[in-house]
Formats: structure tokens, sequence, C-alpha cells
């Protein structure tokens, strides 16, 4: 979860930049370990700006990009996708649209987990910070699932 504050590590610019690195086949084994929620991986950002639209949201931040790592050896990339998917299950609450890529191309199986700043269902921004709205936190979901599962946490970020 640091991964995405650390600007050298972090490419993306814009929303649509974030989702098309997430959802980059050469890192993805060519769509297997790609997946979307309420739209379509050819289309998310079209879908996600859409969603804007309609609650008259066009400005501000245009979504979120979070990276979930895993130690080499430690998981299949079956389980990386599945773990990711859970992850953005509960921290979203089916509320918001979003993409998920696993990427296999370095050291470490990895999941990119990008989505919409607007609510579909509401047109409520999501609030990263969970002492200012219901939302919950995903790196203290994510810990916690990575703790029950006997995951290692990574060392340089706890």
């Amino acid at each position: 979860v640091k991964y995405v504050m650390n600007k050298e590590k972090t490419t993306a610019v814009s929303l649509q930049d974030a989702l098309d690195y997430a959802a980059n086949r050469d890192k993805t084994e060519q769509s297997c370990f790609e997946s979307s929620y309420a739209c379509t991986l050819e289309t998310a950002f079209a879908d996600m700006r859409q969603t804007k639209e309609q609650w008259h949201k066009p400005g501000g931040v245009q979504g979120y990009h979070l990276v979930q790592s895993f130690a080499a050896g430690e998981v299949t990339p079956e389980l990386a996708h599945q773990i990711a998917k859970e992850l953005a299950d509960r921290v979203l609450g089916g509320q918001y649209e979003y993409v998920i890529g696993t990427h296999l191309n370095t050291g470490h199986i990895h999941s990119h987990i990008v989505w919409n700043s607007v609510s579909r269902i509401d047109g409520k921004k999501y609030h990263s910070k969970s002492t200012c709205s219901n939302m919950k936190d995903p790196e203290k979901v994510t810990l916690s699932k990575a703790k029950a599962e006997g995951f290692t946490a990574c060392k340089k970020c706890y």
C-alpha cells in the first residue's frame, strides 16, 4: 500500500494513465489477471467519467491507485488476484467502479487497484482517510487479511 506514496515508483499522472498501467497486458499475462467492477476493462475510463458527469463532479481528485505486493514465492497469481478483489470489495463496498491488474513482470507478484473517486451509487467522493468518512482504511484491511492468511508484511513499510 505504501508503494504508491513513493513518487519515483508512481508513474501515473492521470486516472487514464493509472487504468492503462494497471491493465498493461505485458504485465498481466495477456489479460489472465485483469478484472473490473461496475465498468468494463476496455471502457473503464469513459465509464468512470460518465459517473462523474452524472453526479456533476468532474473536478478534483479523479481516482485512486493502490498497489498490493507480496514477497517472492509467497502467493500464486490466482491467489494474489483474488485477494486484491476481496480487498477492493471490502474497502469500496460496491460503490465505486474499479479495475484490477495483477502483474507478474517483476520478482514479486503485485496487484494494482484503480478506482473512481465518485460513487456510482450516491455520487459521494471517496475519502482516503477513514476518520472523515465511513470508508474502511485499505492499509488496515490488507494488513489484517495478510496477517490472518500468514503472509509476510513488507519490512520496509511496517
